[in-house]
C-alpha cells in the first residue's frame, strides 16, 4: 500500500483528535485565584500540551502512529473523566451553598 494512502487515512484521525482536545481545553472551567500571578489555568496547560505533542508526533513513521492515536484517545477519556468529575462536585457544592442559604433565610 502507498505511505501516502496510509498517512491520509490517519491524517483524519488526527485532526479530528487535535480538534477534540483542543476543545476540551478551551470548555474548561476557570477559577480566579487571591493572587494574579499565580493564575495557571488548567485549560491553558491542556491547550498548550496538546500543541506541543502534535507538533512533536508530525513526522512520525507510520508504525509509530496508531500508539500515539490511541495516546490521544486515552488523554481525551482522561479529561472527560475529570472534568466530568469537577462539574458535579462544582454543581454539588453550589447546590448545598443555596440550600444553606435557604435555611438561614428562613430562620431569620
Amino acid at each position: 500500500m502507498n505511505s501516502q494512502v496510509i498517512k491520509s487515512a490517519h491524517r483524519t484521525q488526527v485532526i479530528s483528535l487535535y480538534r477534540r482536545l483542543l476543545r476540551i481545553g478551551y470548555q474548561w472551567p476557570k477559577w480566579e485565584t487571591q493572587d494574579p500571578d499565580d493564575q495557571v489555568f488548567l485549560s491553558d496547560f491542556i491547550i498548550k500540551k496538546t500543541k506541543k505533542e502534535f507538533r512533536t508526533n508530525f513526522n512520525l513513521s507510520i508504525d509509530q502512529v496508531p500508539s500515539a492515536l490511541d495516546r490521544a484517545r486515552k488523554e481525551i477519556k482522561f479529561l472527560k473523566v475529570l472534568q466530568n468529575d469537577i462539574l458535579k462536585k462544582q454543581f454539588v457544592l453550589q447546590r448545598s451553598y443555596s440550600e444553606a442559604a435557604e435555611e438561614v433565610n428562613h430562620q431569620k
